[in-house]
């Protein structure tokens, strides 16, 4: 389906304006595309979901998300188990 990307260059001006008037947009060209493109974002937003489960790092025993590979506090990885 046809689309373009509006605000891809704003980054340079953030701060001068609201970060939320220049953030990258994405936009169906014909209306009658709208309601497809809204239905592949949700497809693969839920791809993405998370479908591991938390968990405790063994170096800091600091929480992680099941997203995770790498703790976010010590970077140590995933242990194997």
């Amino acid at each position: 389906m046809p689309a373009m990307v509006k605000n891809e260059q704003l980054y340079s001006v953030a701060g001068e304006i609201p970060v939320t008037e220049c953030m990258p947009e994405v936009w169906v060209v014909d209306p009658a595309d709208f309601a497809g493109a809204e239905a592949l974002i949700r497809k693969i937003q839920q791809e993405n979901e998370t479908t591991q489960a938390d968990w405790i790092c063994s170096t800091c025993q600091e929480s992680n998300g099941g997203n995770f590979e790498i703790c976010w506090s010590c970077q140590s990885p995933l242990a194997a188990d």
